[in-house]
C-alpha cells in the first residue's frame, strides 16, 4: 500500500509541476530571472547573486529551490550613455526529493537612454537564451504493475523576452514598470507518456522608489505571473531607512509587508528585512501560509535567503543614484 501511495504520489506530483516555474518571494533579488531586460542593470560593473528558498519541509524533504547568477556591463557604466548587459544564471527546483526542475540561461539585454534632461527615461528589452532539464528519482521501489516513464530525464529548449521601462526624477522619485514572456518555444515535458506542454509564463510588474525625507523612502511593488492555470500576485511596501555612510558605501536597511495571492485566493502574509553596505546585499524574508496546507505543514510556509555583490572595476565611476538603481525594487 506505501508503495502503490508513493507512485500516486509521483503521479500527482509530476502533472502539477509540469507548467509551473519557481517564483521567489524576493524576485527583485532575482531580477535577470524575473525579466532578461533587467540583466545589466544596477549601480556598478558586475553584480553576483544567490538564492535559497525552502518550504512545506516536514513534507517528505520539502520544496527546495536554489539559484545562481553573474552579469557584466559593457559600454558606458554612468547612465548617461545606451549600453549593454550580458549574464548567466542556474536554478534548481527540487521537489520532496521525488523530481527536481533545473534551468540553465544566457541573457542578454540592450539598454537605451532616451532624452537628456533633469528628468530620465530609460528603456530595456532584453532575450535569454537557455534549456531546462527535468529529471526524476527513479530510485524509487514501485509495485509490480510496469510505470509508464517515457523518460526519466528530460531536456528542453527555452527562449523569453522582455521590456523594461524606467522614469527617473531626481529629486523624489524612481518609477519603473516592465514585463516578461517566457518558455516562448513549446515543447513535450511530461516525464509520462502524456503529451503536455511546457506552458509559457508571462508576468508583469511595476514599482517606486519614493522620497519622504532625506533617510527614508518607500518601496511599493506590485507583481502578476501568469502560467497556465497557475496565477499568482504579490503587492506590498517596504521601507527603506538610509544610514549616514549611504552615500559614500549605500549602507541601508530595509523593512517590508507583502502578500501574495494564488489561485485560491489570499495565500501567504511575506515578511522581508534587507540589508545593504559597500556592494554587499542580504535579504531575509518568511511567507506565513493563509491556506489549508498550513496546518499540514505546522503552519510553516517557507523561509527564503539571498546574498549578493554589486562590484566595480573601473578606477573612476560616477554614482548611478538618480539614474536606474534596481537594488531598491
Amino acid at each position: 500500500m506505501k508503495q502503490i501511495k508513493l507512485l500516486v504520489f509521483l503521479f500527482v506530483l509530476a502533472s502539477n509541476a509540469n507548467s509551473q516555474d519557481a517564483i521567489f518571494s524576493q524576485y527583485f533579488a532575482s531580477q535577470p530571472y524575473l525579466n532578461p531586460a533587467l540583466t545589466g542593470f544596477y549601480d556598478g560593473s558586475y553584480r553576483i547573486n544567490a538564492h535559497y528558498r525552502t518550504q512545506w519541509t516536514n513534507i517528505n524533504s520539502g520544496v527546495n529551490t536554489y539559484g545562481i547568477n553573474g552579469e557584466l556591463k559593457f559600454g558606458d557604466h554612468e547612465g548617461e550613455k545606451d549600453y549593454v548587459g550580458a549574464g548567466i544564471c542556474a536554478y534548481r527546483d527540487d521537489l520532496y526529493g521525488r523530481l527536481a526542475n533545473n534551468t540553465i540561461r544566457l541573457n542578454l539585454a540592450y539598454h537605451k537612454r532616451l532624452g537628456y534632461g533633469e528628468t530620465k527615461h530609460f528603456l530595456s528589452i532584453g532575450t535569454n537564451l537557455g534549456m531546462d532539464y527535468r529529471q526524476v528519482n527513479t530510485n524509487l521501489i514501485f509495485p509490480d504493475e510496469p510505470v509508464p516513464f517515457q523518460h526519466a530525464n528530460i531536456f528542453v529548449p527555452n527562449i523569453g523576452l522582455g521590456l523594461n521601462y524606467q522614469i527617473a526624477f531626481p529629486k523624489f522619485a524612481n518609477i519603473f514598470f516592465g514585463g516578461a514572456a517566457d518558455h516562448l518555444v513549446s515543447d513535450k515535458i511530461s516525464i509520462f507518456n502524456s503529451n503536455v506542454q511546457n506552458e509559457k509564463r508571462f508576468t508583469i510588474y511595476t514599482s517606486a522608489r519614493l522620497r519622504v525625507n532625506d533617510a527614508v523612502y518607500l518601496i511599493p511593488t506590485f507583481l502578476n505571473s501568469m502560467q497556465g492555470a497557475h496565477k499568482q500576485i504579490n503587492f506590498g511596501t517596504s521601507a527603506q531607512l538610509l544610514m549616514r555612510e549611504y552615500y559614500d558605501y549605500r549602507t541601508n536597511i530595509q523593512i517590508g509587508v507583502y502578500g501574495r495571492l494564488g489561485n485560491e485566493g489570499f495565500d501567504a502574509l511575506i515578511g522581508m528585512l534587507r540589508y545593504e553596505n559597500r556592494g554587499v546585499q542580504v535579504g531575509l524574508s518568511y511567507d506565513h501560509a493563509l491556506t489549508e496546507l498550513s496546518s499540514a505543514t505546522g503552519g510553516f510556509g517557507a523561509l527564503e535567503l539571498s546574498l549578493g555583490y554589486i562590484g566595480v572595476i573601473e578606477r573612476v565611476f560616477k554614482s548611478r543614484s538618480e539614474c536606474p538603481n534596481l537594488k531598491n525594487f
